[in-house]
């Protein structure tokens, strides 16, 4: 039904009135506005979800990389010490272990971004999506990546810093 009203707040007393002039209890009426703020609602709570999904997953992988870190510290105790032995300084036993978690996570984050990229192409080119634009906020996305590299490199800190201070001596006579 067109309801009489230049504005929407004549149009939605028109509504009103048709509501309340109609009297009847059996029938169900509702404003297309409404029915719009619905949707809305629903689209913005599923974003909410995914992105949840999102942060969870990034904190899982920040966790899995300390793990990861930790694990390969004593696992590789005696290269650790064979390289200090043959001249590596602290800093540079450091620095390998930062730059081989910096390579990780820079490929994981690179990954991450284009499958999502592609994965949200795909879904607007669906016959559903007809009529609605893709728009990715490059600079969100820019932001959370940059965030969670700062995570991750955080997380190996502790296993690289203690990696440094192994003595050769003592790295040496370390068996598995």
């Amino acid at each position: 039904m067109n309801l009489r009203g230049e504005t929407q707040e004549e149009k939605k007393a028109s509504f009103e009135s048709l509501k309340d002039g109609m009297g009847s209890g059996s029938l169900f009426m509702i404003f297309v506005d409404d029915i719009i703020e619905l949707t809305t609602t629903i689209i913005q709570g599923t974003i909410s979800i995914l992105r949840s999904f999102l942060y969870f997953g990034m904190l899982v992988g920040i966790v899995g990389i300390a793990i990861i870190m930790f694990k390969a510290l004593y696992e590789r105790k005696r290269i650790v010490g064979m390289l200090k032995a043959i001249g590596f300084t602290k800093k540079m036993v450091f620095a390998s272990f930062v730059l081989e978690t910096s390579f990780i996570v820079v490929i994981g984050i690179v990954l991450g971004i284009i499958t999502g990229t592609l994965t949200s192409v795909e879904i607007y080119a669906s016959p559903l999506m007809q009529g609605m634009a893709l728009s990715i906020p490059w600079d969100q996305l820019l932001g959370m990546s940059l965030i969670f590299y700062v995570a991750s490199l955080v997380s190996t800190i502790i296993p690289s810093y203690i990696a440094s201070k192994i003595p050769p001596a003592e790295a040496l006579r370390y068996f598995e």
